[in-house]
């Protein structure tokens, strides 16, 4: 009975039936689906060094890049470095640019506003 409504797209399994037989479902049992990977023409040198003969500036470029280590331990904690801090101190603990822009505005015009009022207070 299901065979005859073409809006269903499923048969059976095994003895109960064929499997899937209607439509696109049909095309996609008896089709073998292969993934393809379309390289950017941009992102190609650096890729580069996939083809012999290539420079040793190419390999060590590659090097740099696949030889990352992780910022955690094998306990699955952070692990934080220079870089880390130094970050955390341009941003003044902000996540983004915005954030960052907004504390360090509010911090220079804070200095700003001190730096003149004891100038005013000098000159009087």
């Amino acid at each position: 009975m299901h065979a005859s409504v073409w809006s269903v797209e499923f048969g059976g399994v095994g003895t109960s039936g064929m499997g899937s037989y209607h439509g696109k479902a049909s095309f996609d049992t008896f089709t073998h689906t292969r993934v393809v990977a379309q390289t950017p023409a941009w992102f190609e040198p650096f890729l580069r060094v996939r083809y012999m003969p290539y420079l040793q500036s190419e390999a060590d470029r590659a090097a740099a890049i696949i030889m990352k280590k992780p910022d955690f331990d094998r306990a699955g904690r952070p692990v934080r470095g220079l870089a880390y801090w130094f970050g955390l101190f341009a941003r003044l603990g902000g996540r983004g640019a915005t954030g960052a822009l907004l504390r360090w505005g509010l911090v220079l015009s804070a200095w700003y506003f001190g730096v003149l009022g004891k100038l005013t207070a000098v000159r009087r």
